[in-house]
């Protein structure tokens, strides 16, 4: 099969288009032919060699819609319409950027019928999976709560954003770094929107006196920890992503840095598909009714051929619009 493959660390120009061998499907895999994928920046720590050493063959990709070609339990017909996220996907495994690629059956959810092309369903999967497993479970937001997303206007923070606010129907306030972002962040229906500032903290608490509910940390970075100020207490901090880096607290005091009875943590999405998080309890049906009816905004940015993933990797490592890139085959 094709497949893009990394074999040394460094810029999109250590990507090569190569045939490899699949590896012999097993017990408690399914095999997928890929139809499209999503691009995340997971990729590109991997291509850089921030997520472990290049040792061998790697191929890249964390997430991947597309059609069953067999499943040994029995469980997907073959042809079924299905996403897979994780499952040590471009680390225990080979990753999405290929023709077809074998999948834990944890890590694999049957898409329901619906008008959405493959890459709009491949603008979904990591994004909101990983958003539902930050939001529901970790921050246990709810119709009544509040919630802060830093990082508003990337892929992860726009698919936040609206599974909190229009399908869960949480009071959402978006942080993004430029102007040119609100608007995409407001369509993606958060209540407030604001630019990061050195007044942000005031401005917010102008709109939750009492503090937030929960703030999902998108950023990272060592400014995550000044974020548990704008809880309210019993509140939460969760940090998902690492813009900024990973997201180290040095001398940090949990009496005098931490507000009162306020908690904060790293929501890793290897958790779904384990016992710990089932991908079959991810609300991705709701959000695909979601879009096709026009309550949530398709968080679909650009979409390249599989010829162009060394491209896509060159807008990876500058500047992006809002939204989520994703590559058909």
């Amino acid at each position: 099969m094709k497949a893009w493959v990394i074999s040394r660390e460094g810029g999109p120009e250590v990507l090569e288009l190569r045939d490899v061998d699949l590896p012999d499907l097993r017990a408690g895999e399914v095999a997928i032919k890929v139809k499209a994928f999503g691009v995340n920046a997971a990729e590109r720590y991997r291509r850089l060699g921030k997520m472990g050493p290049i040792e061998g063959v790697v191929v890249p990709g964390i997430e991947a819609v597309g059609e069953v070609v067999a499943d040994p339990s029995g469980r997907l017909a073959p042809g079924a319409a299905v996403a897979t996220i994780m499952g040590g996907l471009q680390f225990d495994r080979f990753g999405s950027y290929a023709e077809q690629v074998n999948v834990l059956a944890g890590n694999v959810f049957e898409l329901p019928s619906s008008d959405l092309g493959w890459a709009q369903l491949a603008a979904l999967p990591q994004s909101y999976i990983t958003a539902w497993g930050a939001v529901d479970r970790s921050l246990r937001i709810d119709s009544q709560s509040s919630l802060l997303v830093r990082g508003a206007a990337s892929a992860l923070g726009l698919s936040a954003t609206s599974l909190a606010a229009k399908v869960i129907g949480a009071n959402v306030i978006g942080i993004v770094r430029s102007e040119k972002d609100l608007d995409a962040v407001r369509r993606a229906g958060a209540a407030h929107v604001l630019v990061d500032s050195v007044d942000l903290a005031g401005r917010i608490r102008e709109l939750e006196p009492a503090g937030v509910d929960g703030v999902l940390d998108i950023v990272g970075g060592p400014e995550s920890a000044r974020l548990a100020e704008l809880v309210r207490p019993f509140g939460k901090v969760t940090v998902v992503g690492l813009l900024a880096g990973p997201p180290v607290l040095e001398n940090f005091s949990l009496i005098d840095d931490l507000a009162p009875a306020v908690s904060i943590g790293f929501f890793p999405s290897q958790l779904v598909g384990s016992p710990a998080l089932p991908i079959a309890d991810a609300p991705l049906a709701l959000v695909i009714d979601a879009i096709v009816n026009g309550t949530v905004v398709s968080q679909l940015a650009a979409t390249y051929g599989f010829e162009d993933v060394p491209r896509v990797h060159e807008l990876l490592d500058g500047p992006r619009a809002p939204g989520k890139i994703v590559v058909t085959l």
